[in-house]
């Protein structure tokens, strides 16, 4: 969870400025991938032929936000993974972050976005050991077709090599979302009390730290929905009450070499997933997850925990520690009372 979960809200209607938050709204739906890829273009060189699904849905009614899941199998080769999809208003860009359900764990964003129909992402990624810059295109859309490719620089972006190109076709525009198929069975149930619907309540100190002990109040409804059939986990929370309206979501991971969950969290207003990632597990039916970061220009410990847990209801709370862990003070509250 962020230090300042709770940024100015989007306006209620988008305005022309606004309208590339939109930019991804012809990938709604589920589709299939027929794909080359090269996992080695510096090295061997060799092109693998894989194919598979892609499921894309909107995140916050699919202004400002979206998640694309994928699996992909081929040439003895299986790449299931997602990309998180945020708009960023303050520099009117995406970022673009991937995650693969083996390692659990979510990249550095590549940032970019649209112009004339043709999307546009770079970043720096590793391949292979080396560290490169990376261009993601998509482009050739059509209402029920576009194509992906992925380009690889090691010197500087002097010199391209294309490493993924992939002809993308419309299957359907009304997905089952969270249910691609999935590679494995799932390595962990921990967060499977919280799929579903939420009338949620939220508590918030005003000014964390202090001695100022005042509190914010909001209602509204959360929603927790399967990515890779379960293995993840989207949470959306959409609350209001006389200081604003707070949106935000949280994409959870299970990294199953280490046995612990991370989790991320980004604000609807910013588009900006918050460095770094809360990471723990659950023991004796409570979560707890901790990150070190910087709050009001010092380095405190954050602590986010989940608790009192039954088949409808749970609650959380989030703490900062500015005294290397010694002592917590609550700052922010959330009980959910399920819908159904």
């Amino acid at each position: 969870m962020s230090a300042d979960p709770t940024d100015p809200p989007l306006p209620a209607t988008l305005t022309n400025k606004e309208e590339p938050a939109r930019g991804f709204e012809f990938g709604f739906g589920d589709w299939r991938s027929d794909a080359r890829v090269c996992p080695d273009p510096f090295g061997e060189g060799r092109w693998l032929n894989i194919s598979g699904r892609v499921v894309t849905r909107p995140i916050w009614d699919g202004v400002g936000g979206n998640l694309e899941e994928l699996f992909l199998e081929g040439d003895g080769r299986t790449i299931e993974g997602f990309s998180l999809r945020l708009y960023r208003p303050q520099t009117q860009d995406w970022a673009v972050h991937w995650a693969r359900s083996d390692i659990g764990v979510l990249d550095v964003p590549s940032l970019g976005g649209f112009r004339g129909g043709r999307g546009e992402f770079f970043s720096q990624v590793v391949v292979k050991d080396r560290t490169c810059l990376a261009r993601q295109i998509l482009s050739d859309i059509t209402p029920d077709s576009y194509q992906y490719e992925q380009f690889l620089s090691d010197d500087g972006g002097r010199n391209w090599l294309r490493n993924w190109i992939a002809h993308v076709t419309l299957n359907s525009r009304s997905p089952s979302p969270g249910e691609p198929k999935s590679a494995e069975t799932i390595p962990s149930h921990d967060f499977d009390f919280h799929f579903g619907d939420w009338k949620t309540h939220l508590s918030r100190k005003l000014q964390p730290l202090t001695v100022d002990d005042h509190w914010a109040e909001y209602d509204g409804t959360s929603r927790v929905t399967r990515i890779w059939g379960g293995k993840a986990s989207l949470f959306e929370l959409d609350v209001a009450g006389a200081h604003g309206r707070a949106q935000g979501m949280g994409v959870r991971l299970f990294n199953p070499v280490t046995r612990e969950w991370s989790l991320n969290w980004a604000s609807r207003a910013t588009g900006l997933v918050t460095p770094p990632p809360m990471v723990g597990t659950f023991r004796g039916g409570i979560g707890e997850f901790y990150d070190q970061e910087g709050y009001e220009g010092r380095t405190i410990f954050s602590r986010n925990r989940f608790f009192d847990i039954t088949s409808s209801a749970c609650k959380f709370d989030q703490a900062f520690s500015a005294d290397g862990a010694r002592s917590w003070e609550v700052n922010w509250k959330m009980s959910f009372e399920r819908q159904r």
